[in-house]
């Protein structure tokens, strides 16, 4: 199963100090784009479970000042960190990747990459559900984005950004917990691996189901 990702060599001086960046860039990453993406996506399946009815209720909240101040503070801030450091990484790859015999490295590679994807989805997300609406004075409702969802294309593009995303935040707890000592050798690694992969199928699988009781009524359960 998968190793752990090498480390691009650094000098004895930079390398407690790129660590320490690692550390801290995974964990916000781990705290603000799991912890969002999951309760955005608990936040959702009122839709998927009772209907356009069931997700109009919740608008109440979804509106409040306070909520839109403590996602820009908490998630915003954090995550342009994470953003900027993930940005900074990729230029490592052709360094790591093909220089080191570590299965692991791919997997790093591949969730830098999808970091890519991840940016252009949520920067396309909020524009589309936040900025573009207000500009318009539209009412971000069920029967808003059951009509924006209505598009096929729409549709295959979200299927990749969660895809994406799903992949980008359990690989990087796999790569975090080995980062933090927790997962230190073979079989910790690869238990982690699997718990990973499981994870992130579930999460997947909630949120391709949400996206698809959006795009058709027909998927809302009964």
């Amino acid at each position: 199963m998968a190793q752990a990702p090498a480390s691009t060599p650094q000098t004895t001086s930079d390398a407690p100090l790129a660590l320490a960046r690692q550390r801290t860039s995974g964990l916000l990453g781990l705290l603000v784009l799991g912890g969002y993406t999951l309760g955005h996506l608990v936040g959702l399946v009122p839709m998927a479970a009772g209907g356009v009815e069931a997700f109009n209720a919740t608008l109440g909240w979804r509106r409040s000042t306070v909520l839109l101040v403590a996602v820009a503070l908490l998630c915003g801030l954090p995550l342009i960190f994470h953003t900027l450091h993930g940005l900074r990484r990729l230029a490592t790859l052709r360094v790591t990747v093909g220089r080191f015999p570590a299965w692991g490295n791919w997997v790093h590679a591949s969730r830098q990459l999808a970091g890519l994807v991840v940016l252009v989805f949520l920067a396309v997300h909020v524009f589309e559900m936040r900025v573009w609406p207000a500009v318009r004075g539209a009412q971000v409702d069920g029967a808003y984005l059951q009509r924006y969802f209505s598009s096929f294309l729409t549709v295959d593009f979200y299927v990749l950004g969660i895809l994406a995303t799903v992949f980008h935040l359990w690989a990087g707890v796999w790569t975090l917990l080995f980062r933090w000592g927790v997962t230190v050798g073979p079989v910790a690694q690869r238990r982690a691996a699997w718990a990973a992969l499981g994870g992130g199928g579930l999460m997947a699988l909630l949120a391709l189901w949400v996206l698809a009781a959006f795009h058709d009524g027909r998927f809302v359960v009964p």
